[in-house]
């Protein structure tokens, strides 16, 4: 949520930006506010699905959104936690 709190900070996004659903995310289990592929799902939403219920087809939706695949979120996080320095 740091990671997109900024992208809405930055501009980059706004929180009714829609974000596409894929398969992978759609699949995801075991919460999850059964997205399906294909459905689109706005920022806001999306950061209201993952506060409220650890909706983790939300969560990979934000990640590929964000950096193209969950893989490549990971490594923008571990960025950005260890220039907040967190190292462990």
């Amino acid at each position: 949520l740091y990671v997109v709190f900024g992208a809405l900070d930055s501009g980059q996004w706004e929180k009714d930006t829609l974000l596409p659903v894929s398969a992978h995310a759609a699949a995801a289990s075991p919460t999850k506010l059964h997205l399906r592929a294909g459905d689109q799902i706005s920022v806001e939403d999306a950061i209201k699905g993952l506060v409220t219920c650890s909706a983790n087809d939300a969560a990979i939706t934000l990640a590929e959104a964000f950096g193209g695949d969950e893989a490549n979120f990971a490594r923008i996080m571990t960025q950005t936690a260890s220039k907040l320095g967190m190292h462990s």
